[in-house]
């Protein structure tokens, strides 16, 4: 099984095919993310890892395209990024693009959306998080962690009723990888 940590900054995982745009120890492979396309064949990866990357990017689509050709059928991505209109989406300059609870409906092969893109993928799980930093709120991110994630509706519910008043931290979605019997 062949995995891929794509832009890994200073957390290299053993184990996996680690990326950075800068040379830090441990890093296999120095590529700019904004470049395509990546280093790599297609369908080469099992498994491909996007810790707070995504957003660093000039572009949504692109990205997600290069991830689809360089993985196989049934591929497994999981993605974090910081969720719009959370603070930590906005907050840090270096932020490029925002991923909201429904990006990645974009990629599904959704008869609406599919003039977009090639690239399929299937949600796996989606995860809504929580993070208030006051030691005094933490029963709240507890409380919200698990009452907002029980359901898929009770997601859509919070995302378009009460994220304006109420916003999460950070999108974690699994993906898999959809292609046809041709590979594409």
């Amino acid at each position: 099984m062949k995995k891929l940590n794509l832009g890994c900054g200073p957390y290299v995982r053993e184990g996996y095919v680690n990326l950075d745009m800068v040379s830090l120890k441990g890093v296999d492979i120095v590529h700019n993310l904004n470049a395509y396309p990546y280093p790599f064949n297609e369908n080469e990866f099992d498994e491909v890892l996007c810790h707070h990357v995504l957003e660093h990017l000039e572009d949504i689509v692109k990205p997600l395209e290069e991830i689809w050709r360089i993985t196989r059928n049934g591929a497994r991505i999981i993605i974090e990024v910081p969720i719009f209109p959370g603070i930590g989406a906005v907050i840090d300059p270096t932020h490029k693009s925002f991923y909201t609870f429904g990006t990645f409906d974009y990629f599904t092969g959704n008869r609406l959306f599919q003039h977009y893109t090639k690239a399929e993928f299937k949600i796996i799980r989606r995860y809504i998080a929580f993070s208030f930093t006051l030691p005094l709120f933490k029963w709240i991110n507890n409380l919200l962690n698990k009452s907002v994630n029980a359901h898929i509706k009770l997601q859509k519910a919070y995302f378009y009723n009460l994220s304006y008043i109420l916003p999460a931290s950070t999108l974690n979605v699994e993906l898999e990888t959809v292609k046809n019997e041709e590979g594409g």
